[in-house]
């Protein structure tokens, strides 16, 4: 995937580069940032529910089971 041009430019008007270091460590960071975030669908998709929705699986749960009396 290619991003938009506009999107490029923001990103160089933003950062004010000047040197080709910098430009290869906002790279690096870009990457990473998007690697964590696939990863972190990735989970989500393998798990059935969101990082932070646990918690309110288990809160149902619980529910279930005290109605059922268990």
């Amino acid at each position: 995937m290619k991003l938009p041009k506009e999107l490029i430019k923001e990103i160089v008007k933003e950062q004010k580069f000047t040197s080709t270091n910098q430009i290869m460590e906002t790279i690096k960071e870009m990457f990473s940032d998007i690697l964590e975030e696939v990863l972190q669908c990735e989970i989500d998709e393998q798990l059935g529910y969101e990082k932070h929705q646990r918690q309110a699986m288990n809160l149902a749960i619980t529910e279930m089971a005290q109605q059922n009396g268990n």
